[in-house]
Parts: C-alpha cells; structure tokens; sequence
C-alpha cells in the first residue's frame, strides 16, 4: 500500500544576488511510487522574495538523490535516465520538469542545487563544488511491490436459495489524466554579459545546442540590441551610440522550435587619453577603472594608418606607448586615434573628458608696431635741418616713405598719411624760398 510522504523544502539564503531571483522551491506536491515506478512530473521553479515566479537570467542546476539507486529524466521514455542531472534554466524560463524513479524503497531526498551560469562557460561546464547560490530539497516514498496490476475486477455474489450467480464489473480508477508538454530540444547561448566602449564595434557570438550540448546547424539567429538596431546571423558586429545598459536579445529557430538568450551589455564612453610624444611615438593612456581591448582602432595622420592589432589590451590605469617604427610614421600634431569603425576617437594631446591645452605659438607682431615706426620715419626734420643746403634727392625719399606709410596703414590711419603729405610740402615751399 502506498504511503503518503510529507515533502519538505528547504531554501538557502543566496551568497549573492542574481538579477530577481531570491529562491528555487519545489511547486509539487509530495508523492508516493512503487520500486522502478516513475514519479509524475516534478516541478522546480525560481521565485522572487514574495513567492512569484522570475525569469531574466540563465542558472546552472544540478539533481541528485540521497538514494544510490535513484534516476532521473527529463522525459517519460526513459530512454537515457541519470543519476545525476544538470539542467539549464534559460533567461526567460522560471521554472524546469522532470521524473524520478528509486528500486530502493524508502525516502528518498533529491537535492536541487543552482548558481547562475559561469561568465563564457556553459552549465555543463558547472559543478556544484564552485559555489551554489541557492539549495531546495523533496522528499520522494517509495514502498510496496515493484509490479502493478492494472485489470478490470470482478464482483461475484451467489444466491443459496436459487443457485444463481451474477458477475458485476468494476473499473479502476485512473490515477490521472496528465500528459507531459514535449521537453525542449532546441537551446541558446548569447554568451556572457559585458562592458563595451561607446562607439567601438563589439563581436556578439550566440551559439544553438540541444540537449546533448551538441551544436545545431540550419538554425536561424536574430539579434536585438535594444537600441533600436536588429542583426542576423551567428556572430554580427555591433556598436552602441551612447552610453547606457542595454538588454541584447539571441533569437534562434529552427523548424517549429525557437528559443531566445539575453544578456546585459554595459556602454561607457571611452576613458582615454592620447599624447604624441617628442620622438614621434604615441602614447593611450587607459583611464578607465578596468582593463580596456583596444583591438582594431585606428592610429592615423594624413592618408597613413595603422592598425592595432587584435587581443590589444591596455590595463587599467597604465598606458600604452607604440614607437614611429612600430606605426610607420613620425606621429605630429595631425595624428588622431579612430575607432574601428573609422571615427575620431581623440585628437592628439587630448584625453576623453579634460583636454590637454598645447602651449601658444609666438605670434606675429602687432601691426601697430610696423605703423609706428613708418610714422616716425616719415616725420619731416627739424627747422634747422631744413637750413642745411641739402640734396634735393630729399623730397623724392620722405614721398617714398609716406607711400609706404600710407600703403601699411591705409586702412584706418589715411588721415595721418596726409597730415605729413602736407607738413612736406610746406617744408619745401621753404626750402625754395631760400
């Protein structure tokens, strides 16, 4: 006979907190099996701290009994049972299905354990022995024989007094009615979440797996980045235009099936500084408070380039210096850092929020200095030089200097150049007279 089993469930207070998610609790009520009898379908799901179900990140699980004889399924076939089952709970999934079936008799416990998904790594790839952020246990009977009968039954009753016998059939009652939803086949990986530079081109690889951990091919992928922009395909290129946190989406389908990823993408503007040093080197200086990839943007002066080449990562706050031998060019004032993409990052001397102010070059002098001393050139002598029996090559010299006084400060000084226009003219009025 078949005995009834109080399922108890056990919550771990988290080691830390991922996106709503504060507990896994079992949704099904207790069950009691016969040996080698699969349970009906037992439910795991993730729940906020008001008891709701959540979804929004991918979590790692790992089942296991206390009994060494328990299996576990993901189907009802059977056909590939385990001891020890990690399932994946994808980001907008809240809850995972399964069976469990025990020859041993007894009480059994399975313990769910779940951590969020390693950053580049997969659930396969987990194990419980690298941290578990939340614990749930159920309590599965198993007891009485390990063979069913399941026939109609008979009911005979027999009358002494006319020897006459009738037979009644009776039905069994069906113990339910529940038929399991088909388990996924189809899986998504968007990869891990990320800090990006605003304007710089980042790679987004998703991948398609089944259940084997085995990748799928002839699957279609659509990308959103939540900035408006969609993308095709398995690995696309993209870059954000301002900064801010973004939810990036992987749609993959394939036949009936789709399934989606997400993760959370970070854009900060970009933290740098760019000198041009003395010897014609360049200088990046990374001021941002994390390591920075600086793959694939641009040095460039004029029509010359060069390209930094992939894996090139300048720790945070320390610098990058890159020789004129290294870059194919004497780096000048003209050189700027670009983005991939090809747009001005930085001019030189300049740092992404304070800009390094180049000292003033010496400029021209003054015009009025240049007016001054025509001026004074072509102020006429004094009375007793014009006494002084000279060469009348005089008028023709003091001419030429008010013409060229004139021809200086025409603009706004004509009345001066006529002032001594006339002073000359008396003077050799003078002269004649004499």
């Amino acid at each position: 006979m078949k005995q009834a089993m109080f399922a108890a469930i056990i919550v771990l207070t988290p080691f830390f907190a991922e996106a709503d998610v504060a507990q896994f609790v079992f949704t099904t009520t207790a069950q009691s099996v016969a040996p080698s009898v699969a349970t009906e379908q037992i439910t795991l799901e993730a729940q906020d701290a008001s008891g709701q179900p959540v979804s929004g990140s991918t979590i790692c699980i790992r089942l296991t009994s206390s009994s060494g004889s328990g299996q576990f399924s993901t189907n009802t076939s059977w056909g590939d049972p385990l001891s020890a089952l990690t399932l994946t709970l994808s980001s907008n999934q809240s809850r995972r299905n399964f069976y469990y079936r025990d020859a041993s008799s007894g009480s059994h416990i399975l313990l769910a354990e779940a951590a969020p998904r390693p950053d580049g790594g997969t659930c396969t790839q987990w194990s419980p022995e690298g941290g578990v952020s939340w614990a749930a246990r159920h309590s599965v009977s198993v007891s009485g024989s390990s063979q069913t009968v399941e026939q109609n039954n008979t009911a005979t009753t027999t009358s002494s007094e006319n020897q006459t016998t009738s037979t009644v059939p009776t039905q069994n009652t069906p113990v339910s009615s529940y038929v399991a939803p088909p388990e996924p086949t189809l899986f998504a990986d968007a990869g891990s979440d990320r800090v990006v530079i605003v304007g710089a081109h980042t790679e987004y690889v998703a991948r398609a797996y089944n259940r084997k951990k085995e990748s799928v091919g002839n699957a279609s992928f659509r990308w959103n980045f939540g900035d408006g922009t969609t993308a095709t395909g398995p690995s696309v290129l993209h870059h954000f235009e301002y900064p801010g946190r973004y939810v990036v989406v992987a749609s993959i389908s394939q036949d009936t099936e789709s399934v989606s990823d997400r993760i959370i993408v970070t854009a900060e503007p970009a933290q740098l500084g760019f000198f041009v040093e003395q010897d014609g080197s360049v200088r990046i200086d990374n001021n941002a408070g994390r390591d920075l990839d600086l793959s694939r943007w641009v040095v460039r002066a004029f029509y010359r380039e060069f390209l930094l080449p992939n894996d090139s990562i300048i720790l945070k706050g320390s610098s990058m210096r890159i020789s004129s031998k290294t870059i194919g060019f004497f780096a000048g004032p003209e050189t700027e850092l670009a983005y991939p993409n090809g747009a001005l990052a930085l001019k030189s001397n300049q740092a992404s929020k304070t800009e390094t102010v180049s000292p003033p070059s010496p400029a021209p002098a003054p015009i009025v200095h240049a007016r001054t001393s025509v001026s004074q050139k072509a102020t006429p002598p004094p009375a007793e030089q014009v006494e002084v029996d000279t060469d009348p090559v005089f008028e023709p010299a003091a001419t030429s200097q008010v013409a060229a006084a004139a021809a200086v400060s025409f603009g706004g000084y004509w009345w001066l150049g006529a002032l001594v226009l006339a002073g000359i003219t008396g003077a050799g009025a003078i002269v004649t007279r004499r």
